[in-house]
């Protein structure tokens, strides 16, 4: 089950997010993070699944910087 769009992911669906883009190459998630950028800069409020995807995707990118 999925929370609606204007509530906070669940741990679960955050867990499923993070696993998913783990499996993308490096440019398909700087992709994924270039879209995420866009929609949050785009909305005059941001829906809080919409900082977690965002911030979820940040955190990907940045740990496999320093790999």
């Amino acid at each position: 089950m999925t929370t609606p769009a204007n509530m906070p992911m669940t741990k679960e669906e955050v867990d499923k997010l993070r696993h998913g883009l783990a499996h993308l190459a490096h440019s398909s998630v700087e992709a994924e993070y270039r879209k995420s950028l866009g929609q949050l800069v785009s909305t005059d409020l941001p829906t809080p699944r919409m900082i977690q995807e965002f911030v979820t995707i940040w955190k990907l990118l940045w740990r496999n910087k320093w790999k």
